[in-house]
């Protein structure tokens, strides 16, 4: 029988370690490296024409109603970890109020222009269709993402019934990372506030994202 001699032995344990290594440490790297985000956070981006013909919003007398937009790429494997902390602060919100969502909650699932037919109809669509209280809608061509900027799936816009941006950003501390973390702690509470004042203590206001590039 051959035998291996001992100095090769731990040669190739020695090696396999690093590349285990190496490997774990890309992988960390990867869940904790946040999407580009906005330029600038707009106050004014919220136009209600845009929203009313893209069929986000019903009825352009709802717009001085707060609205929580998420973005979202509908095959990124990292959203449904976004979509169940926005699901959980959804509910947090609704119990702190004693009622419904004091908000209109939209899932804004975006297709790039060379999909084919029922390209965004994936698992996580169905996923928001069983969230109470949340519409589901699809952006052709990326025409709202582009607007508001938005470039990364979890991406979030909350804004107050003022038309005022009171939180930009993610709600997961990684990619697929579920878990309490300052966005959803900061979106939960100021549905929470249904925004009729400030909350104390103030709340972060931007956050990383963590998913995958929109377009």
């Amino acid at each position: 029988m051959h035998r291996v001699p001992p100095g090769r032995t731990a040669l190739i344990i020695g090696l396999w370690i690093v590349t285990l290594g190496i490997g774990f440490t890309a992988l960390w790297r990867h869940s904790g490296t946040a999407g580009a985000s906005p330029v600038i956070l707009a106050e004014s981006t919220r136009e209600g024409d845009l929203l009313f013909d893209s069929g986000v919003v019903n009825s352009r007398g709802q717009q001085n109603e707060p609205l929580l937009l998420l973005f979202a790429h509908p095959h990124c494997p990292c959203t449904a970890a976004s979509l169940n902390e926005l699901n959980r602060a959804l509910a947090s919100a609704a119990s702190a109020k004693k009622g419904g969502v004091p908000a209109r909650v939209v899932v804004v699932f975006v297709v790039p222009p060379d999909a084919p037919p029922r390209w965004e109809r994936t698992a996580l669509w169905e996923q928001v269709g069983k969230m109470p209280g949340v519409r589901v809608c699809a952006d052709k061509d990326g025409v709202l993402a582009r607007r508001f900027d938005a470039r990364t799936s979890g991406q979030m816009f909350l804004y107050d019934k003022n038309n005022r941006l009171v939180f930009e950003g993610g709600i997961t501390d990684g990619r697929g990372h579920e878990g309490r973390n300052a966005g959803s702690d900061a979106v939960t509470t100021l549905l929470g506030k249904a925004y009729d004042s400030p909350p104390t203590p103030p709340v972060v206001r931007h956050t990383p994202v963590f998913g995958c590039a929109l377009l």
